[in-house]
């Protein structure tokens, strides 16, 4: 409606009549870029939760910078004409011990802006690029992708986090999941990784059977050492934690205590000779 005040503008009114009853001074900066400082996380609280941190630490004193679209410099779509005037973007800022703190919000419709500007950027050898890889990804079995991830993770990635292996390996392949798929290409892809991440949980799981199996000597002569009488699994979790040794899969703690316990009642309740 004409007339009607937008976000950022109520937001600077309310800012201004917050900074009015609580006594602290406002200096209006277009270039706010120059001072180092550390962003506000927005999951912590609006505006009004960072400025409340600004009082707890008797400032005085704040930068704020207002910016309308006709202060950007930018191109942009016709159908964003009618914010010519309209604030974009605000920074509120807060210097404590020389350490910058601030608070950015920026309107919906400049954040859509940006989106299209960054969306323009792909050229049209970017665009060949991508149907390129999407070509060669749609023209590989599954099986074939599979074994290709397996290969990989074997060759360079082992002991790492499967989701960090995948994402890796589609990486290599020129696929950044940060950005939209086509759903047929998103389709294979998740198949792939399902089948992938399968076989890769099933060698780990597998691996850390085995190092686990290697510890139980060791666990026995733990036991000794803390003259444990009778063994649970809290002692397991112990020996793990205080041998820095990183057991993922519940079993596989599991079956060292099994294990312990086996030998114990084979050698009658001796712990060792």
């Amino acid at each position: 409606m004409p007339g009607q005040k937008d976000e950022l503008e109520i937001m600077v009114s309310e800012l201004k009549k917050f900074c009015k009853r609580n006594s602290i001074n406002i200096f209006y900066s277009i270039d706010t870029d120059i001072i180092m400082s550390f962003e506000w996380d927005k999951n912590q609280g609006s505006w009004k939760k960072f400025m409340s941190t600004a009082i707890s630490n008797n400032v005085k004193s704040i930068v704020v910078s207002i910016k309308k679209l006709s202060d950007e410099g930018i191109s942009f779509s016709s159908r964003y004409s009618k914010f010519y005037n309209k604030i974009s973007e605000v920074d509120i800022i807060y210097v404590l011990n020389d350490v910058g703190y601030k608070y950015h919000e920026e309107s919906k419709w400049f954040t859509e802006i940006n989106n299209d500007m960054l969306m323009d950027d792909f050229d049209m050898d970017d665009e060949k690029k991508i149907v390129q890889i999407v070509k060669e990804v749609n023209d590989e079995s599954v099986q074939s992708l599979v074994e290709q991830i397996i290969n990989y993770a074997k060759n360079d990635y082992e002991n790492t986090d499967i989701n960090d292996i995948l994402r890796s390996f589609w990486l290599s392949k020129g696929i950044n999941f940060d950005f939209p798929l086509d759903d047929e290409i998103k389709s294979k892809i998740d198949e792939v990784n399902s089948i992938a991440r399968s076989y890769l949980e099933n060698e780990e799981y597998s691996s850390e059977r085995a190092r686990a199996l290697e510890q139980v000597p060791e666990f026995l002569k733990w036991i000794i050492m803390h003259k444990v009488e009778k063994i649970s699994m809290d002692d397991v979790r112990a020996f793990l934690e205080e041998k820095s040794i990183k057991i993922k899969y519940r079993p596989n703690m599991e079956v060292i205590f099994r294990e312990a316990e086996k030998l114990i009642n084979i050698k009658n309740g001796k712990y060792g000779d």
